[in-house]
């Protein structure tokens, strides 16, 4: 899925956001309090229609800008165009079972084992009724968890990071370790390649990942390497990446446009010296 366009209006702390994209990769960045986690909440509100921040239609007024009496969020793709209003909650949104696991691919990491499961079964289109009285078979497993893994292999190996699998028994390991045990920046690389992997197999080939800024600089370099082959190699269409920066980073790929977010407006780029 390849997304052309995105506007946002008085959405949290996303005020004017106005822009067209011509890459396959958009790397968003600014300071704190900039908008950035403002304006990913709103692309995920208006294409998968999951509200971040509040669980009641009634309390969608709390995702408008102070002050402002409406808001919304639109986001233009190659499948159509996609849309949230407040504080009224209509829109059209995206529905596709794996959507909110590239949206957040964090989401993965916080089911419980069954739900990961289920999760695989349904992505690959293996069905439920084919369960034997004493449990799954064997092979039913191994069309779930093989696909996913080779892909993981394949992702971690482009970014040179560790080896991420997800293990029989529906446990994250990365280089052997549970994901539990994981550092921040750690979980976020596993977290990455999984919504990347769920990406690639789901044909979705979009991708939305926050908070970048827990990389370290060589992580950060590793990360605009995996993301410009993987656009070459056909696995991503879409990627959109935000953390928070003093200023651009320099000397970027062509597939990859840099977007400096400031007071929730998208300005003028700002290149690092």
């Amino acid at each position: 899925m390849k997304l052309t366009h995105i506007t946002a209006q008085n959405y949290l702390g996303a005020s004017a956001v106005d822009l067209a994209i011509t890459t396959p990769v958009v790397l968003f960045a600014g300071k704190n309090g900039s908008g950035k986690s403002s304006l990913q909440e709103a692309i995920r509100h208006a294409m998968g229609g999951d509200a971040a921040r509040v669980a009641l239609k009634k309390d969608l007024k709390a995702l408008m800008s102070d002050g402002a009496s409406s808001s919304y969020a639109t986001v233009a793709t190659s499948e159509g165009e996609f849309s949230i209003v407040l504080p009224s909650g209509k829109g059209m949104h995206f529905d596709h079972g794996a959507l909110p696991f590239v949206l957040d691919p964090a989401r993965f990491a916080r089911l419980d084992a069954n739900e990961r499961r289920q999760f695989l079964f349904g992505l690959f289109n293996l069905s439920p009724d084919a369960l034997a009285p004493d449990g799954i078979p064997a092979e039913m497993l191994d069309d779930a968890i093989d696909p996913i893994n080779a892909s993981l292999r394949g992702h971690a190996m482009a970014a040179e990071w560790a080896k991420t699998l997800i293990s029989s028994d529906m446990e994250i390991l990365a280089a052997g370790r549970p994901y539990a045990l994981l550092s921040e920046s750690e979980k976020w690389r596993v977290d990455a390649l999984i919504g990347a992997a769920i990406a690639e197999m789901s044909g979705l080939r979009m991708l939305v990942l926050d908070r970048f800024d827990v990389l370290d600089s060589k992580g950060l370099e590793d990360l605009i390497f995996w993301m410009d082959g993987a656009v070459a190699d056909g696995q991503i269409d879409t990627a959109l990446v935000f953390g928070t920066m003093k200023a651009l980073p320099a000397g970027l790929p062509e597939t990859i446009t840099p977007v400096w977010i400031e007071g929730g407006v998208v300005g003028e780029m700002r290149e690092a010296a």
